[in-house]
């Protein structure tokens, strides 16, 4: 599963589909007030169906966050995830899947100035890492 939010990645997803991969985009669930969790229902909703019920490898592509946000990115897209959208995410799927691999794209440090999208991308990192841990304990 990969989280990203390019527009017009049509023919990389494609390929990633041949291979039994899938791309989870922001503009799949962009459509939603600021103020309202539906965007991050409606993406948990398609990770699930993206992803299945086997070993998941997460790749997350920081331009799925919007740029308000991870600003240091070669190629921001407004319109993306929120922060707490991507952690609602990522929990979602690690409490319901055996993620066996994750890695992080896209910081651009030469564009990241104050050091804003580094800092999230780890903070992204840790947080998942920690609910990675803590469903396996859960499911122990």
């Amino acid at each position: 599963m990969a989280v990203q939010n390019r527009q017009n990645e049509q023919k990389q997803r494609s390929g990633w589909s041949s291979q039994g991969s899938d791309a989870l985009r922001a503009g799949d669930a962009s459509s939603r007030p600021a103020e309202d969790d539906a965007g991050a229902r409606a993406a948990i909703a398609e990770a699930r169906r993206v992803v299945g019920s086997g070993p998941t490898y997460v790749s997350f592509d920081v331009d799925g966050l919007d740029p308000a946000y991870a600003p240091g990115t070669g190629t921001p897209s407004h319109g993306g995830f929120l922060y707490y959208e991507v952690l609602e995410i990522l929990q979602q799927v690690a409490n319901t899947h055996d993620i066996v691999g994750i890695d992080l794209v896209e910081v651009a440090p030469d564009y990241d100035r104050d050091g804003t999208t580094a800092i999230l991308a780890a903070q992204v990192l840790l947080n998942l890492l920690g609910f990675i841990f803590h469903a396996r304990k859960q499911r122990a």
